[in-house]
This record gives C-alpha cells, structure tokens and sequence, in this order.
C-alpha cells in the first residue's frame, strides 16, 4: 500500500513537472514573439525619422542611437530564443553537414569586412569533416566563430583557420584578455575592449557543441587567441 501511495505522489510530481515545463516552453516562445513585434515596428518608425531632411545633427545621433539600440535588442532576443530552442531540444533533425563548405560560405560574406580592416587570411582546409547535426545550428555555429575572430581582431592582423581529421581550429590576433578563460564561454561574458558585444556568441557555440558533445577548447599563444573544435 505504502509502495503505491508513494508510486502516486512521483507520478503527480511528473505530471506537474512536465506541465510546467511545457508551459516555461510556451511562455518564453510568445514572449520572444511578442517582442519581436514592437522592435519592429520601432525600427521601422526610427527609418522613416532617418529619412526626413530637416533633422539637425544633434536630432540626427539621438534617432541612430535609438536605431542602434532597437537592433542590438532584437539580437538578444533572438540569441535568447535560440539558446532557448537548444535547451528544449527543439533541434533534433539530423544531416550530413560539411564543415569546409560551410566555412568557405561565410567567409565569402566576411570578405569585405576581412579587406577593410586589412587582415590577412590563412587556410588550410585540406581535411573535409562531415558531422551528423542539424545544419542550421553547425551552420550558426560557425558563424559565430568566424565572425568573433574577425570582430575581436586586430587592424593588420591575422586569421588561421585549419582542418585536421576531425578537428577545426581557428586562430587570431587580438589585444589581450581581460577576462578569466575560464568565462569566455559563459553567457554575457565581453572584455572591456568590445563592451557593445552581446556576450552571446561564445555561449551558443558551447552549447551547440555540448548538445552534440563536440569538445571546445581555448587557449592564447602571444596574444593569438585559439579556438579548437573536435567533432566526436
């Protein structure tokens, strides 16, 4: 009697535990979804104030500040969703996905921001890695990646990107650190040289990599800092 008095109370206790779940799930989607309208709407508002020809300079900053802020704002939302999404395993198609590919794809669209601030690019993507995931998040994975090692670089300064079997590296000159490595990839964690960045981008690469049990590494050779990935 008592064994299923108590069988009773743990099913109650589950149900009540997936229920709430189920409605966190639901609250933080209709919530990113709401916020998304408004931003916008914001935003749209702020382009047409742009477009008016009769705004002093001062009148001017004030609306490319607001504009400014609009967009980081719904960059957070939607990094907050994502990581959301990873969270509930809402990510559970899985395809071949070719990492080289990918990489060459966006550095086609880093290309100019690569040429204007003059950095040099090295690759040695002779290794192909295929992993079995989802592409979309393999896809903003890499993204993230290459972008932090062009935005957190240096005018005149380098990137190295290497495939070996099964393993990326990605290498670049930066300024120095100044925060503990041990928090680089925590969520809202930025060094005080870049203090607009969200904080994000390292946090959704450690977790798409812990959701695949992909393993992360960092480390910082004379101010060259060096992310590895090994795809298991």
């Amino acid at each position: 009697t008592e064994f299923n008095q108590l069988n009773h109370v743990f099913e109650k206790m589950h149900e009540r535990i997936k229920q709430d779940y189920q409605n966190l799930k639901e609250f933080i989607e209709n919530i990113s979804h709401e916020i998304q309208n408004p931003l916008a709407i914001i935003k749209s508002r702020v382009d047409l104030l742009q477009q008016n020809e009769n705004l002093d300079k001062s009148q001017a900053e004030l609306i490319q500040s607001i504009q400014s802020n609009t967009i980081r704002l719904s960059n957070l939302n939607k990094s907050l969703i994502l990581l959301s999404k990873i969270d509930n395993n809402q990510f559970q198609v899985r395809e071949e996905v070719e990492i080289v590919e990918n990489i060459n794809l966006h550095l086609e669209n880093f290309e100019d921001i690569i040429l204007s601030k003059n950095i040099l690019l090295y690759k040695d993507l002779n290794k192909h890695i295929l992993v079995s995931a989802d592409p979309t998040l393999i896809s903003i994975m890499l993204l993230n990646l290459l972008k932090n090692s062009i935005y957190h670089n240096i005018p005149h300064g380098n990137i190295e990107i290497k495939t070996e079997l099964n393993k990326l590296t990605i290498m670049n000159s930066g300024k120095e650190l100044y925060i503990n490595p041990e928090d680089l990839f925590s969520r809202f964690t930025k060094s005080s040289n870049k203090p607009d960045s969200l904080g994000l981008g390292l946090a959704i690469v450690k977790k798409i990599c812990d959701y695949y049990k992909f393993t992360i590494q960092y480390t910082c050779k004379a101010n060259n800092h060096i992310i590895t990935i090994i795809f298991k």
